[in-house]
């Protein structure tokens, strides 16, 4: 096993013993904003899901209404369609099925370390 660094900087263990170059800085993008729920949708079928089951799970997530609070004031209601919503308890799982086959759009030369939504790229 050797040492590689996660990506907050904190060393993790690592198989791979031809790691060659680490960085020790990963960019977060907001995994869970981000996600196209018609790319989900036809993941979840893939998956064994059936077109309807897999319908009516991301149909919660199309034109969800979302309120704002600032200090005292309500800002809304906000029409969201795209993305999971922080903190359901559906967000991580789906986000697991929509982002396992990343991998394997990358080069052969490209490495990544995944804990739940957090994804680290390296070479």
């Amino acid at each position: 096993m050797r040492e590689t660094p996660h990506h907050d900087g904190h060393p993790v263990e690592s198989a791979d013993s031809n790691l060659t170059q680490t960085t020790t800085n990963c960019a977060k993008v907001g995994a869970y904003d981000n996600m196209v729920i018609d790319i989900l949708r036809e993941k979840l079928i893939s998956i064994g899901i059936t077109k309807r089951m897999a319908t009516n799970l991301v149909s919660m997530y199309i034109n969800r209404k979302v309120y704002i609070k600032i200090n005292d004031a309500m800002i809304g209601p906000r029409v969201i369609s795209l993305g999971l919503p922080q903190g359901s308890i559906l967000s991580l799982p789906l986000h697991i099925i929509y982002s396992s086959d990343f991998k394997s759009h990358l080069d052969q030369s490209i490495r990544i370390i995944q804990f739940a939504d957090d994804i680290c790229i390296y070479i």
